[in-house]
């Protein structure tokens, strides 16, 4: 029983790693789209 809730900790461990690691992900090319966008933008002003 001991073992199982520590695997389930784990296991939850390294959900929450993945998922903040892909947000991180996520958010960067997201503010490089933005960036580019802005930079387009700039250039029609």
């Amino acid at each position: 029983m001991q073992s199982q809730s520590t695997l389930r900790d784990i296991s939850i461990k390294i959900r929450s790693y993945f998922i903040s690691k892909t947000f991180a992900t996520a958010s960067s090319a997201l503010d490089a789209t933005i960036g580019s966008h802005n930079q387009k933008i700039l250039m029609y002003f």
